[in-house]
């Protein structure tokens, strides 16, 4: 199989890699209980589906999600190898259900519309074809008969481009897509049988069982399909009726009553009050859970901008603790540059002295240069400085002289100047 021979609709394929099976769904067609049973085989889990919060009115419905399914890949998903590997020679049984047209377009107009499915009534609320609340058969019969020549009356009419009503030719992309076998819904047990065979070439061993879905309470009438309703039918749905091998456009099962039991309608109206009640509630629990999609989004920021502000804090404080170390070594060598410039203060206060006392000693050089005994003066006190032992000495010598001089001075002689 390669890409240009896929179906037009991606969601409706189903692919199994392990049991080499794939299904095409048409609506109105089994799909229901087929899907159900390849959910089974696949591992899907069922609580995912019934969780849901779709509009669907049955938990059999929400099969249809087809978001939900997470071990069962589209054809489109498919790498190309592996899409080319889907054949019958290798293996591969590819199958789709069909059902007679007549007896799916009731089944549609029915479940979708008489029975105000929520998205189709959000849809065509508005729809002046779209079918009463009915209250008797007269009700049933006409608003059906409306649809259809609505439909007739316009080629490009809506309801065709909705796959419940769509030509099953053109959701199947007969004669281009290659399939094992099309079966038709009253060949379902042949179907079972075929995929058990085929599942055991596959080491699987066990026996299926095709659950039983009817979304319809109301038969169709014979007096329904008029020869202008039959006629109808034939035009729109004339590929279906030739490529799927139905010779006659009515459904192959009719009832002759010409009245439905007032029962049957006051189940409809019941399942109508219903559908809506449930299309209200999902609408609010869609809405809802919006609201807390969107408060978790917006919660996930504000963390996300919690945690960014709590490292840009993070990030200040170490700032701020580089700020006040950097602060407290500024002060530090401040205080060493004080006592560095109080120490060069001194420095220079000393320099400052001493340089005085050098003016001065120069001063005082210059001037005993000029005198003879001030330059002898100035030697001595020079040598004194110098020489402080030798001042001591002579300070010891004089001293003693004058103690003489004292003591014996009268009987001294008076020495000879």
């Amino acid at each position: 199989m390669d890409r240009t021979q896929l179906p037009p609709h991606d969601e409706a394929t189903y692919v199994l890699p392990r049991y080499k099976l794939v299904y095409v769904a048409v609506p109105k067609a089994a799909c229901t209980s087929v899907k159900w049973l390849l959910s089974g085989l696949a591992g899907e889990k069922a609580d995912r589906f019934h969780g849901s919060l779709s509009r669907e009115v049955t938990q059999a419905t929400t099969i249809h999600r087809r978001a939900m399914w997470r071990r069962t890949p589209t054809l489109e998903a498919l790498p190309e190898q592996q899409l080319a590997e889907i054949s019958a020679e290798n293996g591969w049984m590819s199958f789709a259900v069909t059902r007679h047209p007549s007896a799916r377009l009731w089944s549609a107009w029915q479940s979708k519309l008489l029975l105000r499915q929520p998205l189709y009534l959000d849809r065509f609320g508005g729809a002046d074809w779209l079918p009463r609340v009915p209250g008797s058969t007269e009700d049933v019969v006409e608003d059906f008969q409306r649809i259809v020549a609505s439909v007739t009356a316009d080629p490009d009419h809506e309801l065709l481009e909705d796959r419940h009503f769509m030509p099953q030719v053109r959701l199947l992309n007969a004669g281009v897509t290659p399939y094992t076998r099309v079966y038709d819904t009253s060949e379902l047990p042949s179907l079972v049988s075929d995929l058990e065979a085929h599942l055991r070439r596959s080491g699987w061993d066990a026996t299926l069982r095709l659950r039983h879905s009817n979304e319809m309470p109301l038969q169709p009438l014979r007096l329904a399909f008029t020869e202008d309703v039959v006629s109808a039918i034939s035009g729109l749905y004339a590929d279906d009726l030739k490529t799927f091998g139905y010779d006659d456009a009515r459904p192959p099962k009719l009832l002759d009553t010409a009245e439905y039991p007032k029962v049957a309608l006051e189940a409809v109206g019941m399942l109508i009050e219903r559908a809506e009640r449930i299309g209200d509630l999902a609408t609010k629990a869609q809405r809802l859970s919006r609201t807390v999609k969107t408060t978790r989004g917006e919660l996930k920021t504000a963390r996300s901008e919690l945690k960014t502000t709590e490292e840009t804090l993070d990030t200040t404080r170490q700032e701020l603790t580089s700020a006040h170390q950097e602060l407290k070594t500024a002060r530090t060598e401040l205080k060493t540059a004080r006592a560095d410039l109080k120490a060069a203060r001194k420095e220079l206060k000393t320099t400052r002295e001493t340089l005085k006392t050098t003016r001065e000693t120069l001063k005082t050089t210059r001037e005993a240069m000029q005198n003879p005994r001030g330059l002898a003066r100035l030697l001595a006190s020079a040598l004194a400085r110098r020489f402080p032992v030798l001042v001591a000495a002579r300070d010891r010598v004089r001293g003693a002289k004058a103690g003489a001089w004292w003591l014996y001075g009268p009987r001294m002689r008076k020495p000879t100047e």
